[in-house]
């Protein structure tokens, strides 16, 4: 385990920059503005991809299975969320239950 992953602030902002600066802007070669656009996360962890995201004018859901990691990512996006520009969820994706 690298020392950054116990740091979980610098966790968040190592994950933020490299979405600024690596994942964004492959995807805007492939697609165009990733501008005013709903994002979907799996498995966000603390959602320093999400807050890139978000950052650039997007809405978006961040699920995170661990409990420990999606207390971290409310706190990291309390803003956001405030503002209705963002929502965590802790679910487990695979867990799907009949609505009836």
């Amino acid at each position: 385990m690298f020392d950054f992953h116990k740091d979980k602030q610098r966790y968040f902002n190592i994950q933020k920059e490299v979405t600024e600066e690596d994942v964004i802007p492959f995807l805007e070669k492939q697609i165009g503005p990733c501008i005013n656009k709903r994002v979907l996360e799996v498995g966000c962890a603390e959602a320093g991809v999400l807050k890139a995201f978000l950052d650039k004018g997007n809405t978006g859901i961040g699920i995170e299975l661990a409990e420990s990691r999606f207390i971290l990512a409310r706190q990291f996006l309390d803003d956001e969320i405030k503002q209705g520009k963002a929502d965590i969820i802790n679910k487990n994706i695979y867990d799907v239950k009949d609505p009836q």
